[in-house]
C-alpha cells in the first residue's frame, strides 16, 4: 500500500501502520521462543545469532534492492509505479518466504510446550517414579560402587560372586 498508492498521502499512511505493525512485532515473540526452547547451554549464542542474522540481512538487502533497481534501470522520479512495484515485491516476497518457516517454528514449540505440561502435569507419577528409581540407584552406587566399573576391584568381585 505504501509504494502502490502514490496519490494518496493517508492509504500510504495506513500502509505503513500496517507494515510497522506487523513487522517489528515478531521479535521479541521470537526472542522468547528461543529463550525458551534453546538448551541454556547454548541460549546465549542462539539469540547472537539471531541478532547477527538480522543486522547481516538489515544491511545486505538494501544494497540487493539498489542492485535490482540499478539492473532494470529503474528511477523513482521518473517511474514511481514501476519502482513502488519493485520495492512491493521486495517487501512481500520475504514475507510470503517466511510464513512456512514461522509455521514450523510455532509448530514446534506448541508441541514442546505440550510436553513440558504433560511433564508438569504427570497424572500417573510414571515419570517421577522414573527419576526415584534413577536416584535410588544412584545413592545405592554411591555406598557399593558402579558394578559396571571396572576400576572398582571389590566391587568386581563382589558382583561376580552375587551373580
Amino acid at each position: 500500500m505504501i509504494y502502490l498508492v502514490n496519490d494518496s498521502f493517508w492509504i500510504s499512511m495506513t500502509g505503513l501502520f500496517i507494515e510497522y505493525l506487523l513487522s517489528t512485532g515478531w521479535g521479541q515473540p521470537a526472542i522468547g521462543i528461543l529463550s525458551t526452547v534453546c538448551d541454556p547451554a547454548v541460549r546465549g549464542t542462539a539469540i547472537s545469532m539471531f541478532f547477527f542474522l538480522i543486522s547481516i540481512f538489515g544491511v545486505g538487502c538494501p544494497y540487493l534492492y539498489i542492485a535490482i533497481q540499478q539492473h532494470y534501470g529503474l528511477d523513482p522520479l521518473e517511474e514511481p509505479k514501476e519502482f513502488g512495484i519493485l520495492i512491493a515485491c521486495c517487501t512481500i516476497i520475504p514475507c510470503i518466504l517466511a510464513i512456512p518457516i514461522f509455521y514450523i517454528a510455532g509448530v514446534k514449540y506448541s508441541w514442546h510446550k505440550y510436553h513440558e505440561a504433560m511433564f508438569m502435569l504427570d497424572v500417573w507419577g510414571e515419570m517421577e517414579q522414573f527419576y526415584e528409581d534413577e536416584i535410588s540407584k544412584k545413592r545405592f552406587y554411591q555406598m557399593t560402587g558402579d558394578p559396571g566399573e571396572k576400576a572398582n576391584l571389590s566391587v568386581s568381585v563382589d558382583w561376580k560372586q552375587m551373580r
